[in-house]
């Protein structure tokens, strides 16, 4: 099957199961009600909606009906990839007003389009359906949102975290190779100096940070919140457009990060977006000159690709059965070749033109209509994946899918037959006090059950109360400052906060 007729199909399979999703009776509760009996015994009308979908690039063009990373790459307006180098300044924000909206000519070009391919058999690629779809890059797929209005919202983790945070900090370890192997060696080891900070806020760097081994979205976060200290002077030609980069996305970052914004603070980040794509574009733009080549991992990455992709091809999977023979094992690093054999280093540039560069202006307008982005962030979500990734270990690492459901089934047993423990234990102990009362030792028992109820209300108060009564405040003043010592996680330190300031205090006034 070729590659375009099975991503067509896959496409057509999830809005599929979306449009029946959202059927008739979906789109009627949600505009006239659904009454449901509630667990107080009141009836009440409840209004289902789908307001807001946070998802990575690939599922968001998947649900648009884009093209993936096609000439128009972004699933919200019709920026052209050429134009999104230009992210952050004033014409980019012009074309961002041009927005992807559900009209007829849109749905009529679809309907052409399907009709060449299922009416006519025309291929899905073909020439016809290309010049009608091609120039906004959409897909010949029926939109089952075409009926209902999703925003789509920004993604921190993979927009920021994972896109452009990772991007830039691999095209700095290019840099620093180009510079010399003595300036990555520094900057890992200067890494490795970095002591840990709060509860599991900043992890301490073991491994060689150039390598980025297992990295994730959280070691990526950290390596931005720390990079100022270790890139200062290994690059002197380029220190302080280094430093300029990593500080302005650094900020950046922690402004999308915030839980609670203001009409001043979503103004700031609207500055602090503008800095930091204009920082980038000066980097991009500055190092065009330095010849880049891939790092180490990179290549080896690429090589490992290449080796399992042509081993898959039909006539080496034969010959390997017969022969059973192995792949060669991979060279050892040497000089950029000039060859275009695997095992040469590529040059490679820094590219600014990817859509998860292009969101990110999208930010502080996404702040004002859906709030602060911490509450439709797919972190809560991807943190599931660190479940099947434990029990991953616990398998042979051959054929882990079975072993993998095994575990789970048996953890899922495990946990039933301790709740049905615990549930006779209840009622064992129900029993017990029930016989009790009808014993001669009732008053007893009933005295000591008093006196465990006063004793139990007494540690819950005292846990619920604070433990300083703080002085009445403004009500414009939303935070307090605590004035007791607490123990710091790490080398046992004590830290002092500042103390509340008295009531008299012209704070107050």
């Amino acid at each position: 099957m070729p590659d375009a007729v099975e991503t067509h199909l896959k496409r057509e399979l999830m809005h599929a199961v979306w449009d029946m999703l959202l059927d008739d009776d979906f789109i009627k509760a949600c505009d006239d009600g659904l009454e449901i009996l509630c667990y107080d015994k009141i009836l009440r009308d409840v209004f289902p909606w789908i307001y807001l979908y946070g998802a990575d690039y690939p599922e968001r063009v998947l649900l648009a009906t884009v093209r993936n990373m096609g000439g128009c790459p972004c699933p919200r307006c019709f920026i052209k990839k050429l134009q999104i180098a230009e992210t952050g300044m004033k014409r980019d924000m012009q074309r961002r007003q041009n927005i992807r909206k559900v009209d007829h000519w849109w749905l009529a070009q679809i309907e052409k389009a399907r009709t060449g391919i299922f009416n006519r058999g025309l291929g899905v690629n073909s020439a016809f359906v290309e010049a009608l779809l091609k120039d906004n890059s959409w897909v010949p797929t029926r939109n089952a949102f075409a009926k209902w209005q999703i925003m789509f919202v920004p993604d921190v983790l993979h927009e920021v975290e994972l896109g452009v945070v990772k991007a830039l900090f691999i095209h700095i370890v290019r840099l620093l190779y180009a510079h010399g192997d003595s300036a990555v060696s520094e900057l890992d080891a200067r890494f490795r100096q970095i002591p840990t900070f709060g509860r599991a806020t900043i992890r301490k760097f073991l491994r060689n940070v150039s390598e980025m081994k297992q990295f994730a979205a959280r070691d990526y976060e950290d390596i931005i919140q720390c990079a100022l200290p270790p890139l200062e002077g290994l690059y002197p030609q380029f220190n302080k457009l280094l430093l300029d980069v990593c500080f302005d996305l650094a900020t950046f970052h922690g402004m999308a990060k915030l839980r609670l914004h203001t009409n001043k603070a979503v103004a700031d980040f609207r500055v602090v977006t503008t800095d930091m794509c204009a920082s980038i574009r000066k980097f991009a733009r500055d190092t065009q000159k330095i010849k880049t080549f891939e790092t180490p991992r990179e290549r080896d990455r690429r090589s490992k690709r290449a080796q399992a992709a042509k081993q898959r091809t039909p006539a080496n999977a034969a010959a390997n059965a017969t022969s059973g023979s192995t792949a060669a094992p991979q060279p050892p690093l040497t000089a950029p070749a000039a060859t275009g054999s695997i095992s040469a280093r590529r040059e490679k540039v820094f590219n600014v033109e990817t859509p998860k560069f292009h969101s990110l202006a999208y930010y502080p307008d996404s702040v004002k209509e859906h709030g602060s982005l911490d509450s439709h962030t797919t972190q809560n979500s991807e943190g599931a994946h660190r479940k099947p990734k434990l029990m991953y270990g616990k398998t042979n690492k051959r054929n882990h899918v079975p072993q993998i459901a095994a575990h789970d089934r048996r953890q899922r047993l495990l946990r039933r037959m301790r709740a049905r423990r615990e549930e006779e234990l209840v009622q064992a102990a129900k029993k017990a006090a029930g016989a009790a009362e009808n014993s001669e030792g009732a008053e007893d028992v009933r005295k000591a059950a008093r006196a465990h109820r006063t004793v139990t209300s007494t540690i819950l108060r005292e846990a619920l109360q604070p433990n300083e009564v703080t002085p009445r405040a403004a009500p414009d003043h939303h935070h307090r400052i605590s004035g007791e010592a607490i123990p710091l996680p790490h080398d046992g330190e004590r830290s002092t906060r500042m103390a509340p300031p008295p009531e008299n205090s012209s704070c107050y006034k």
